[in-house]
């Protein structure tokens, strides 16, 4: 079992360690990982829409929705179309001049785009 460490402003405490002087230096964050591409559109599927600021912002927020596991974020008006698809793949993209498209491979199989 490795250590895990929790920092703050007074340094790294460490919590439980197999392995003496094992600290962490930088603190630890769960990534995951979005595909997207420019100038697309997923047509349909929309469970929720939202304002957003970019589109990482769309990803966040899809990420954070259970049931979104792909999006659109349209440039124009900033808008974040969060969806979602009952199968395993995605339908190829229409092309969108001013949008952004993309999902998350962990929720999703297959996935070619």
């Amino acid at each position: 079992m490795m250590g895990m460490v929790v920092g703050d402003d007074q340094g790294e405490q460490p919590i439980m360690s197999d392995l003496q002087d094992f600290y962490i230096a930088e603190p630890i964050a769960l990534v995951t990982i979005f595909k997207y591409r420019l100038n697309c559109d997923f047509n349909g599927n929309d469970i929720e829409h939202e304002r957003a600021h970019s589109y990482s912002q769309c990803a966040n927020l899809c990420l954070n929705n259970a049931l979104c596991n792909h999006f659109t974020f349209n440039l124009v008006g900033n808008h974040c179309f969060m969806k979602r698809t009952q199968a395993d793949t995605l339908e190829k993209p229409m092309s969108h001049d001013q949008g952004i498209c993309g999902f998350f491979p962990t929720r999703l199989k297959n996935v070619e785009m």
